[in-house]
């Protein structure tokens, strides 16, 4: 059986809620919901448009322990919604 799936790291679902900083100087936070989450990295939805590549800080304390992460993808959605993964340095 040949897989597709190019992921190097299990996903584990999770609902939960990440606050998140677009600089180390910004005071202005934006929110989103997690959807699943790995050892190095997260996907998200938020309402923010990011942009890959983009640095971003996470307030949250998550399990992964990612405290800065780059944006690798981000995918428009029904709405104003966008689905985001993080990759956590």
């Amino acid at each position: 059986m040949t897989s597709f799936d190019q992921r190097k790291h299990e996903r584990f679902n999770v609902e939960s809620k990440i606050e998140y900083f677009l600089n180390h100087t910004d005071e202005v936070s934006f929110e989103g919901d997690i959807v699943n989450i790995t050892e190095n990295g997260l996907c998200f939805q938020t309402t923010k448009e990011l942009r890959e590549g983009q640095k971003i800080i996470v307030k949250n304390i998550l399990p992964n322990n990612c405290q800065t992460a780059t944006v690798v993808w981000i995918e428009k959605t029904d709405g104003n919604y966008y689905m985001v993964g993080l990759q956590c340095k």
